[in-house]
């Protein structure tokens, strides 16, 4: 099925499209953008607007100015929906420092409902019986030109995101949960892009590492990022991640032996001498001790060694273990209301970033039901939502 949309692709007629678009209450808005996928970090390569008749596809690389695109965005009066768009709000806020004021989140909605798909393809069909074809979101959207099926797609994200809005909540209302979706996007609202600390420690297998192998993967690591930031290409182009934990366990001896790997990039062979002067750095620098954190030896040294708190933790997990089993059978989205790890954390009583813990919602949800059974949680008062 083709939609129409209008290209907008100079600052006037962003202009003139946000000007048009500012009459409405409501409005549908996506982007498309790279994500480590074709090149190296975020890029933004399109954005997508519409009041559910009118679609228009900004291109941010040939638009000069966006602000008239953020004057919409951060605009409190115009509400706008979008399906999982977290991801989105962090491109834009670590590229452009920018973040949206009045959105909705169709997809965590949608998982509100408990309906069984939730996807933006499943929810299309499911309500207007409209198919997509998924495979393109993997497309290079920094392409130009951008083929019209590709546009077509990007066009089909916003057209029926505003009568998608209406319909789940009025499901919402109905079901008495439309609070918890005013409460999520309002956290929604607050996301900030945080570069992660030890992005190395997040590669799989990292975890298996020992202390001074993973001091050989954090250099070899930062020198892959900057091969592939010069390469613009994503820095799995350079070594793939499972390569990389094979070459922190078993470093190469010297920089020819670097030149002559295979199953990496060729020009990987010009920084040889930064790859192995980055192992020789992490064989002799000192091994930091790891942290005693909530779910590692620091817990697992309180549950051996302090008989009042593994009473109470036990005591604790078994009450609200058996709260989920009932929420089961009255809430069709029990897991997510308590799940094991948030049973963990509740259980044993850590508060720290209690704001990560429970939500409001989450929160009255599982008082009301522990009154109801008589399950004693009184103790989640504590915790500020």
């Amino acid at each position: 099925m083709q939609v129409s949309y209008t290209m907008v692709q100079t600052t006037a007629q962003l202009e003139a499209a946000v000007s048009y678009l500012e009459q409405f209450p409501v409005i549908g808005m996506d982007l498309e953008g790279e994500f480590n996928l074709h090149r190296y970090g975020m890029h933004l390569c399109l954005l997508q607007l519409s009041e559910g008749k009118e679609v228009f596809l900004l291109d941010p690389l040939s638009i000069e100015d966006l602000e008239p695109f953020f004057r919409l965005y951060e605009n409190p009066d115009i509400l706008k929906i979008s399906h999982g768009p977290h991801s989105d709000f962090l491109l834009l806020d670590n590229l452009y420092g920018r973040n949206p004021k009045n959105i909705f989140d169709t997809q965590k909605a949608a998982i509100f409902l408990g309906l069984e798909g939730t996807s933006l393809s499943a929810l299309l069909m499911e309500f207007f019986e409209i198919e997509k074809n998924t495979k393109i979101r993997e497309n290079d959207w920094g392409q130009r030109p951008l083929p019209d099926k590709m546009l077509n797609y990007a066009a089909k994200d916003v057209l029926y995101l505003p009568e998608l809005y209406e319909i789940i909540w009025g499901k919402l209302v109905e079901m008495g949960r439309h609070e918890w979706a005013v409460e999520e996007n309002r956290i929604l609202e607050q996301s900030k892009f945080v570069p992660k600390e030890n992005p190395h420690l997040s590669i799989k297998g990292a975890s298996k590492l020992t202390g001074r192998e993973s001091m050989v993967l954090k250099g070899i690591h930062a020198v892959r990022e900057e091969v592939a930031r010069e390469l613009d290409k994503p820095a799995s182009y350079v070594i793939q991640n499972p390569r990389l934990i094979e070459l922190a366990m078993n470093p190469p001896k010297s920089p020819d032996d670097w030149r002559e790997m295979r199953q990496v990039h060729p020009r990987l062979k010009q920084y040889a001498n930064l790859f192995h002067e980055a192992v020789q750095k992490g064989l002799k620098e000192p091994v930091p001790r790891k942290k005693r954190e909530f779910n590692g030896p620091g817990f697992k040294y309180l549950m051996l060694n302090d008989a009042e708190f593994r009473q109470r933790y036990n005591s604790r997990k078994e009450e609200l273990t058996r709260l989920r089993e009932l929420l089961d059978k009255e809430v069709d989205i029990a897991p997510m209301v308590l799940s094991s790890k948030t049973i963990h954390r509740l259980a044993s009583g850590n508060n720290e970033g209690s704001d990560e813990i429970l939500r409001k919602w989450q929160k009255d949800v599982i008082l009301e039901a522990g009154q109801r059974h008589g399950i004693p949680v009184d103790y989640l008062n504590e915790i500020e939502s």
